[in-house]
C-alpha cells in the first residue's frame, strides 16, 4: 500500500471517521505490480458424504479465501459458511494458507467442504432507538454487538448517516472490513443505503477496495442489494476525473481486490 494510502488509514483510526482528507492522493499512488501467469491447479471439492460439490481450476498463490470465493460463485454459497479440510487433518485451513502449495505434482488436489449453517442471534433489546448505536458499535469493531442490533426487527441506527462525510453504517462497516457486518447490513430489505455515495462520490466497495479488505470487497460484489459495482464517482480531489473501486485497488496495487472485482462480471 502507497504511503500516502497509509496515512489516511491511521488518521480513520484515531478520528473515527471514514474520511478525513484525500487531497492529491493518487498522485503517489503506487504502480500495480505486475503478476506473471503461473500454472494451473485442479481443485476438486468434496462434502463429508463423498459427493462432489464442484471442480475448480485455479492459479498459481491462490489462497484458501480465494478459492472460498469461487466456490460461492458456483454453488451461491457464502464464502463465510465454508470449510475447508485437507487430506486427514482435523483443523480446516486458514483462510491465508496457499491452496496451490498442497496440490500434488500433477497439480491436482481434492478437499473436503463442510457447509456452516448461519448463526442464530439473538436480538438486541438496548440502544434500538438511539440514532448512532449501530455506527458506534461498528466503529468499536464489536461484532458480535453488531449482529445483535442487526437482528432486532427495528433499529432506528440503522439508516443514519454520519454528520461529517454522509458516511452510511455500510460505508463505516467496509472501511473497518467487517465482511459478516456488511452481509448483515445488506441483508435487511430495510437498510434504504446500499448504493449511497459519501462527499466524496465513495461507495461502501470504494472504502472497502481503497483500505484493502477482501472479505468485505467479495460480500458487496456478490450482494444482489449492493448495485453499484462500476461507480466512478470517488473524486478526491475535484478535478472532475471520478475512480471506481477497481481504479482504486489497481492504483494501489491489491490484485487480488482487482480480480475479485473482475471475476464478480459486474
Amino acid at each position: 500500500m502507497c504511503t500516502q494510502v497509509s496515512f489516511f488509514i491511521k488518521e480513520f483510526v484515531v478520528s473515527m471517521s471514514c474520511f478525513s482528507c484525500f487531497t492529491g492522493f493518487f498522485q503517489h499512488a503506487a504502480e500495480t505490480p505486475s503478476v506473471p501467469a503461473g500454472s494451473r491447479y485442479n481443485v476438486e471439492i468434496i462434502r463429508l458424504s463423498g459427493e462432489q460439490l464442484c471442480k475448480l481450476c485455479v492459479g498459481e498463490g491462490c489462497t484458501v479465501q480465494m478459492l472460498k470465493f469461487q466456490i460461492q460463485q458456483e454453488t451461491n454459497i457464502s464464502w463465510m459458511r465454508q470449510k475447508l479440510i485437507h487430506g486427514s487433518a482435523m483443523k480446516p485451513l486458514e483462510d491465508c494458507n496457499i491452496v496451490t502449495e498442497l496440490a500434488d505434482a500433477a497439480g491436482r488436489l481434492a478437499l473436503q467442504f463442510i457447509q456452516l449453517a448461519k448463526p442464530i442471534v439473538e436480538p438486541a433489546s438496548a440502544q434500538l432507538k438511539e440514532p448512532l448505536a449501530l455506527q458506534h458499535a461498528i466503529q468499536a469493531k464489536d461484532v458480535d454487538k453488531c449482529l445483535a442490533l442487526l437482528a432486532a426487527p427495528e433499529l432506528a441506527s440503522l439508516n443514519s448517516l454520519d454528520y461529517t462525510h454522509g458516511c452510511s453504517v455500510l460505508h463505516h462497516a467496509a472501511w473497518l472490513g467487517l465482511a459478516e457486518v456488511c452481509e448483515a447490513i445488506l441483508d435487511r430489505p430495510d437498510f434504504v443505503h446500499a448504493d449511497t455515495l459519501d462527499t466524496l462520490g465513495m461507495t461502501a466497495l470504494h472504502c472497502a477496495a481503497h483500505a484493502s479488505h477482501l472479505g468485505a470487497v467479495h460480500t458487496l460484489v456478490t450482494s444482489k442489494a449492493f448495485n453499484s459495482v462500476d461507480s466512478r464517482d470517488a473524486q478526491f480531489d475535484r478535478t472532475g476525473l471520478g475512480y471506481s473501486a477497481r481504479d482504486i485497488a489497481d492504483m494501489c496495487g491489491h490484485t487480488a481486490i482487482v480480480k475479485a472485482i473482475d471475476a464478480s462480471g459486474r
